[in-house]
């Protein structure tokens, strides 16, 4: 079963649209793993990333329900995805946006970005849109704001 993570912040974001936007992408288009499910994994690993555990718990509470509209590829990523596991080119993404990456490269972003959109047919790009459209709707909200230490 997918597992809901600990609530730390980001109560401002409706739960009603999490679950809309969910149910809509939820298996949604072609392949072993659907755009949609791609899409979801992106959101995911931006959530863990910023620290957004309430969300990621209301995800999993909508995707439990809904996994069985997608491919078992697919319903294994997203599980994986809830816990905070990502591949490994998803991972890169995010460790080169927060400037952690220490793989040397001249353009760790780019590189990361490339690796990404490498990935099957449209999986690393619906995953990159997943993550961007976390991160463009984070950067506008005081969601993202980081915990008090």
């Amino acid at each position: 079963t997918l597992v809901a993570a600990e609530s730390t912040s980001g109560d401002d974001i409706p739960a009603a649209v999490l679950e809309n936007a969910v149910r809509a992408l939820v298996g949604f288009g072609p392949g072993l793993t659907p755009s949609g499910d791609d899409a979801i994994v992106g959101t995911l690993a931006i959530l863990h990333a910023l620290g957004l555990c309430d969300l990621v718990g209301r995800l999993a509470g909508e995707l439990a329900g809904l996994v069985g509209r997608t491919t078992i590829v697919a319903t294994h990523q997203l599980r994986r995805a809830v816990v905070g596991d990502f591949a490994e080119p998803i991972v890169a993404v995010v460790e080169a946006l927060a400037w952690r990456s220490g793989r040397g490269a001249c353009d760790p972003v780019g590189a990361a970005l490339r690796t990404l959109l490498g990935v099957g047919a449209t999986s690393g790009a619906d995953t990159l849109l997943g993550m961007i459209v976390a991160l463009e709707t984070f950067a506008r909200s005081d969601a993202a704001a980081p915990a008090p230490s």
